[in-house]
């Protein structure tokens, strides 16, 4: 089994150079793959100064758009995410996760890590599979992209909590507006705001985020997340 290892990566030229050598270190990675998203402060160029292969996309598209763009670059069918912020990482991780996948013949590992940034960690407890490490085969990611619809027609992302998010898709004008996606968040303390920063990422077109409830103004969660 051969891997390929894609980063995505915007604006992190202080913090990718610590990311890159355990990853290349490890022996189970064929190729590593770093998609500069649109950055401004010279990511591409410390990525540069190590031996993988840099895509450099023209502006910010988010990071679902560079994952796409580092799958499609890959060489290999069996692909490790990384995430180019990374606090701590070590070579170990990098082969936990290949291994695991492997072994145990898996159609996905999601590496959850601990010990970084206090927001990262908590965001990490809340929702796990919002966590950027993951190995998949390309067929998966494919598989997953074939069943999203066409976020590029997004202009608002309405947020909401509770039961009130079903009742948003199912109101009778929903299936007329491409325009507007519906997201959910499970818990609200401590705020998840690096899965939220994901989450939007995922629309490139998006004008307004709002935020749904059943409450009155002066109730509900409106005073917190606003």
């Amino acid at each position: 089994m051969k891997v390929s290892v894609v980063i995505p990566a915007y604006n992190e030229a202080s913090r990718i150079d610590a990311v890159l050598p355990p990853v290349l270190a490890s022996e189970l990675v064929h190729e590593v793959i770093v998609v500069d998203d649109g950055s401004e402060d010279g990511t591409a160029d410390v990525a540069r100064q190590f031996h993988v292969a840099v895509l450099c996309l023209p502006e910010n598209r988010g990071k679902a758009a560079a994952l796409d763009e580092g799958v499609a670059l890959a060489q290999h069918d069996d692909i490790l995410f990384m995430d180019a912020d990374l606090v701590g990482l070590r070579t170990e991780h990098v082969d936990s996760m290949i291994t695991t996948y492997r072994d145990r013949k898996l159609e996905m590992v999601v590496g959850v890590f601990s010990g970084g940034r206090a927001t990262t960690d908590n965001a990490q407890t809340i929702n796990p599979f919002a966590s950027g490490q993951r190995m998949l085969r390309r067929e998966l990611w494919q598989l997953a992209k074939s069943r999203v619809e066409d976020r590029s027609t997004v202009r608002r992302l309405v947020l909401c909590t509770g039961k009130i998010y079903y009742h948003i898709p199912a109101h009778a004008r929903r299936t007329e507006r491409d325009d507007v996606a519906v997201g959910r968040l499970e818990l609200l303390y401590p705020f998840p705001a690096p899965a939220l920063t994901d989450l939007i990422e995922l629309y490139p077109n998006l004008a307004e985020v709002v935020w749904a409830q059943e409450e009155p103004r002066n109730m509900g969660a409106l005073t917190f997340v606003g």
